[in-house]
């Protein structure tokens, strides 16, 4: 396993957090557009209080039931299921424990530990915590999350969307 300083780890786990809520802050704007555009509070109300995979799940349903536009849906579906995916291989970055130790002159993680119960009873699972992998993971998030903001300008959500 690659040692990485206890600050890049650090960095790039928060690079990583920021992007992924920047995402759900856009998906929770999508969904209260979709929800009603001339009064989003009760879309924001509604949508705050699901999960992400909820959310992402509401969204296509709603936007199956207000865009007529097979295409628009296909595009967002994807988008969707680009997204649970990426909040899956978020998880295993955030609720995951980073032991440092002190090696030379620096605080230094040497793995990713995992506290997990299986079928077997408890294991420890130690895995890589490659920040380029976090960055990566920010870099993808980041990408979705344009999509989706473009996504909302395109839209009137009068519901012509996609077909101007």
């Amino acid at each position: 396993m690659k040692i990485t300083t206890h600050q890049d780890c650090a960095n790039a786990l928060g690079e990583m957090t920021m992007s992924f809520q920047e995402l759900e802050n856009s998906l929770l704007e999508l969904f209260s557009g979709l929800n009603n555009e001339a009064d989003r509070t009760v879309g924001f109300i509604v949508g705050s209080t699901l999960s992400f995979g909820k959310l992402c799940q509401v969204i296509g349903a709603v936007s199956k039931h207000r865009i007529q536009d097979p295409d628009l849906n296909g595009y967002l579906s994807g988008i969707l299921n680009n997204c649970k995916k990426l909040e899956e291989e978020r998880n295993k970055y955030i609720h995951s424990f980073y032991p440092a130790f002190n090696l030379g002159d620096a605080l230094e993680v040497i793995g990713r530990l995992k506290h997990k119960v299986t079928k077997d009873g408890y294991a420890r699972q130690w895995d890589d915590h490659d920040p380029e992998k976090m960055r990566t993971l920010s870099f993808e998030l980041d990408s979705r999350t344009r999509e989706v903001n473009e996504l909302i300008k395109s839209c009137d959500f009068g519901f012509s969307c996609g077909s101007e």
